[in-house]
């Protein structure tokens, strides 16, 4: 069974690096801290050659659930890897290990 989560923030990272993560975007060492302009993980994914999962409307970065939904499955299949390339995917697998162990703190 898989679980779609919405995690604030970093969701649009945690996207484009399950579906594209050989983009030299994923390899910067400050990738996580990239915010602004077309180097934007949501930007990115409103282009084609990222499969425009997202999209744009007047300036602004639409982003709606079903779009994610549709690739849940991906992330999934992707998640070692994503976790490798993302310290916050990462902490958010061992805090959800350590949560379904009982293990708090």
């Amino acid at each position: 069974m898989i679980i779609g989560t919405v995690v604030e923030g970093p969701t649009d990272r945690l996207v484009l690096e399950a579906v594209i993560s050989s983009d030299a975007l994923c390899a910067q060492p400050d990738y996580e801290c990239t915010k602004t302009g077309v180097n934007r993980p949501c930007y990115r994914l409103t282009l084609p050659k990222y499969g425009k999962l997202l999209h744009r409307k007047g300036g602004e970065i639409k982003k709606p659930l079903r779009r994610y939904q549709a690739v849940v499955e991906k992330i999934a299949e992707s998640w070692p890897t994503v976790c490798v390339l993302c310290s916050q995917a990462q902490r958010f697998a061992e805090d959800t290990v350590r949560v379904g162990a009982g293990v708090t703190g």
